[in-house]
């Protein structure tokens, strides 16, 4: 990062953001997004993220009969954001959906998620 690029993120992303790499310079800036609801895995990548106390704010794209799957089940198993291994992802486990919104474009659904998040872990 140079010094004229700032960023800030709240203290629940700091152990889990490499400040160096903030932009995703590493990965191509692409950060995958696991969602398990109902027996079905849901991969795909993060557009946005904000993630509070007790709940978290996710845009992300997916096809549309796994968008279908969200807006059917309100519960969700769990989140995986970032990479699986220690001090490299966010989880959270037993969420509820407050509020989705789906928009299509192309051949993928855009999703907003609202999730109240349980045990952050």
């Amino acid at each position: 990062m140079t010094n004229t690029e700032k960023v800030i993120f709240s203290k629940e992303l700091e152990e889990v953001i490499n400040p160096e790499n903030v932009f995703g310079r590493d990965n191509d800036g692409k950060i995958p997004i696991v969602i398990w609801s109902h027996g079905a895995s849901i991969y795909t990548e993060v557009i946005s993220a904000n993630i509070g106390s007790n709940k978290a704010k996710l845009s992300f794209r997916v096809k549309p009969n796994l968008a279908n799957l969200l807006l059917i089940n309100k519960d969700i198993s769990r989140i995986i954001i970032g990479y699986d291994s220690p001090g490299q992802s966010r989880k959270f486990d037993n969420c509820k959906i407050k509020s989705l919104t789906v928009a299509a474009e192309g051949d993928m659904y855009l999703c907003r998620l609202i999730v109240e998040t349980g045990q952050s872990l």
